[in-house]
């Protein structure tokens, strides 16, 4: 009897421990239910029994035992019942788990395997196969560093990444990392893997993500040798452009310098002929006399604008703050001065500073206001603007002028040198101003560009950096 009291008395204090969890805010398992469940039966059975006890020793009616009886009967198959479903339900939703985790570990194109708390094999999954070369019963128990992590690497990986070493601090899942890895055989790959640390029966267990990298990293190293490469043939490119440039610059300096001294000579001495002989000459020679000292004078306007271009790529940039406002409020006085009969309307907005070289700057704005300055002669009322507006978020000034304006097709030719839309009979020129104007704009890093059609002028736009 005594020994049917304890188990009556345990029984009793499983179920009152299992109720008070029940009304807990601690979340139960179906296994801790079952238990509880379990309990209940085999307090009615201790129940039971004592009954039948009284029963035996006529402390109790056997009508009343036997209805008790049958009821607390009932009550134990139907808690026996219950308790048995739940830990069932237990077992298929553990063994469900497991299959389920089987069935992803073998589809995962990553290895998968899991580290105990002494650094052996745990879990080992096909990919892991695949790429290290072990099969499962190979790899199971053995040192995970010394299985696939080549010998020099073996302490630092022992020492910073077993179950026992990185436990206690950092995150459960790291960050991908990089390390060498060793197939079966010796071949050395490179892998690309994440740890996440877990906790089973109180002993850390880290589950080690593994990819093959090592065709994406030749590939990546192939790539760094190819831009390598190609940088220095850029670089090698660039240096070999940048004296070809220099030297034709030089030749352009040293050709406008040295034609000076027989052009001179030229002018000079058909200017006495003119002057002092031509009572001498007839119609035809003095004819070809003017042609002669008028081509003269337009080879010194080339010679003086190809000095203007070899000084805008040569001289050395100084920028300031400069008044473009004013400077070019000078360019267009100048230009009022050389032709005071013209009808000319200019809109200049004050106040853009900005900082550039002020020399280069004022030949800038000589070409762009002499440009426009040309092609608006054969207008009655002409009209030349200088201003800022912003483009694609960019501060950026313009010359836009009534002028003829030209054909968008031909706007590459703009900045070329010696390149011209017009014949010299209907406008003067050399070719060479807007190329000027674009080597000023590229030296302080802006850009140029024009807009503009057929009679209906145009605009030339640029930046400053």
């Amino acid at each position: 009897m005594e020994s049917l009291i304890s188990i009556q008395s345990l029984s009793l204090v499983l179920l009152l421990l299992g109720i008070g969890l029940a009304f807990s805010r601690i979340r139960l398992s179906g296994w801790v239910l079952g238990w509880i469940l379990l309990s209940g039966a085999l307090l009615l059975q201790g129940f039971r029994s004592m009954l039948g006890y009284f029963s035996e020793h006529g402390g109790l009616d056997a009508t009343a035992y036997t209805a008790a009886n049958d009821w607390m009967g009932l009550g134990f198959s139907l808690l026996i019942v219950a308790s048995m479903h739940m830990m069932r339900a237990v077992f298929a939703a553990h063994r469900l788990a497991d299959e389920t985790l089987h069935v992803v570990s073998a589809a995962a194109e990553d290895a998968i395997i899991m580290m105990d708390n002494t650094g052996t094999v745990a879990a080992w999954n096909e990919a892991a196969q695949r790429i290290f070369g072990y099969s499962e019963q190979e790899a199971q128990g053995k040192k995970l560093s010394e299985l696939i992590v080549p010998e020099r690497y073996r302490a630092d990986f022992e020492q910073g990444f077993s179950p026992s070493g990185c436990a206690p601090r950092g995150p459960a899942t790291s960050k991908p990392m990089e390390l060498a890895g060793l197939r079966k055989g010796g071949t050395e790959i490179v892998t690309e893997y994440t740890l996440s640390r877990l906790n089973i029966d109180r002993r850390w267990h880290v589950i080690y993500i593994v990819r093959d990298i090592t065709e994406r990293k030749l590939a990546e190293d192939e790539i760094h040798w190819l831009n390598q490469s190609l940088e220095q043939k850029v670089m090698e490119g660039t240096r070999e452009l940048k004296r070809s440039n220099e030297e034709l610059e030089a030749f352009s300096y040293s050709v406008a310098h040295d034609l000076r001294t027989p052009l001179r000579s030229i002018n000079g001495f058909s200017a006495i002929l003119a002057a002092e002989h031509a009572s001498a000459l007839d119609a035809t020679a003095q004819d070809y006399l003017q042609r002669i000292r008028a081509a003269t004078g337009r080879m010194g306007d080339v010679l003086d604008d190809l000095q203007a271009l070899a000084y805008a790529s040569r001289t050395e940039l100084q920028r300031h703050a400069i008044d473009l406002s004013a400077i070019a409020s000078e360019v267009a006085a100048s230009l009022r001065e050389r032709a005071p009969q013209r009808r000319v309307e200019f809109v200049i907005a004050p106040g853009m500073v900005a900082s550039a070289d002020p020399g280069l700057m004022r030949i800038a704005l000589e070409n762009l206001f002499g440009n426009a300055w040309k092609f608006t002669s054969k207008r009655e009322i002409a009209k030349i603007e200088f201003g800022l507006t912003t483009a694609e978020g960019e501060q950026t000034y313009f010359v836009r002028d009534n002028g003829i304006g030209f054909d968008p097709a031909f706007s590459g030719k703009l900045f070329g040198q010696f390149q011209r839309l017009h014949a010299d009979k209907e406008y003067e020129g050399t070719g060479i101003g807007l190329a000027i104007v674009a080597r000023v704009i590229r030296r302080h890093d802006g850009q140029i560009w024009a807009e503009g059609a057929v009679e209906q002028g145009a605009t030339f736009y640029f930046t400053l950096a």
